[in-house]
């Protein structure tokens, strides 16, 4: 499947992209909510579906699991759609003269990241505030919007400071380039694959392929980057606006390696059902608008 020249700046895939952003919002944010509860307070949140519990009988009920998606929704289209165009964009950078070898696509994605980070790294921060302060981890138990919680922290001295961190951005980065790597190079090779063995599809990815794919490059993704996400929610949940990474790295030293892996449990979960449902929205976007 080679990079389509025939679009100006991928608007196929940054157009695509947007439409599987929303279809996996949709099915994966409940998940997202029990990742970041678990892997902030471990002292209070012990299993998924103990943190399930809690929040459908204690906590409000399913819409305290969509706390924070205020922060992420109006963008994470746009998110999405500046991931596929920047894996598209690395495509053209590194995978010229149609040489997709396993490296050359892994760059391209990890390219990706570049586009991503300095947007989810400041939007996930209000996300991550706001989910945790409906849970029983907030001593006032005073449950916060996503616009309560950047309005608060904006009128904190530093202003937009505190919501644009560089070492969010960083963590974040660090993140997306390494599990986007895994996940667009082998979602490639899977499609490569595929349109070998079947030359009469036209290069069009049916349904069933678009969400197996999908759902399998989503759990490889949250496999290989779920120590970083760790780091990174618990850097963003922190009330110390001095924190370092390195101290939360030395915290997990302390308390076992084995909480670097807190929530892997409930994204591999989360990763079957929206990024298949991501990749199916990609795919089938494609077919629909520009075949």
């Amino acid at each position: 499947n080679t990079p389509d020249k025939t679009l100006p700046m991928n608007a196929e895939h940054f157009i695509c992209g947007a439409i599987g952003g929303l279809s996996s919002l949709a099915v994966g944010h409940p998940f997202d909510t029990i990742k970041v509860r678990l892997q902030t307070r471990p002292d209070i949140y012990k299993s998924g579906f103990q943190t399930l519990k809690l929040a459908l009988v204690k906590e409000g009920g399913i819409s305290s699991l969509y706390k924070g998606i205020g922060a992420v929704a109006p963008g994470v289209s746009f998110v999405y759609a500046s991931w596929f165009y920047g894996f598209e964009t690395g495509k053209r950078i590194f995978c010229s003269d149609h040489q997709t070898s396993n490296y050359r696509l892994a760059l391209a994605g990890a390219f990706s990241a570049l586009f991503t980070a300095p947007i989810t790294g400041p939007s996930d921060r209000v996300k991550v505030l706001a989910q945790i302060s409906n849970s029983n981890s907030n001593k006032n138990h005073t449950p916060r919007s996503s616009k309560q919680v950047f309005l608060q922290l904006i009128k904190k001295p530093g202003g937009l400071k505190n919501v644009f961190r560089s070492k969010d951005i960083f963590i974040t980065f660090i993140r997306d380039a390494w599990g986007s790597a895994f996940y667009f190079a082998i979602y490639e090779l899977l499609k490569q694959d595929y349109f070998k063995k079947n030359p009469n599809c036209k290069n069009k990815l049916p349904i069933f392929e678009s969400v197996i794919y999908g759902s399998f490059v989503g759990v490889v993704y949250w496999f290989t980057c779920i120590p970083i996400d760790n780091v990174k929610s618990r850097l963003q949940s922190s009330q110390d606006d001095n924190i370092k990474i390195r101290t939360i790295l030395r915290d997990i030293r302390t308390s076992g390696i084995r909480n670097l892996y807190r929530g892997m449990n409930v994204m591999l979960m989360r990763a079957v059902p929206a990024h298949g449902a991501c990749f199916l929205g990609y795919e089938q976007s494609k077919r629909l608008f520009f075949s």
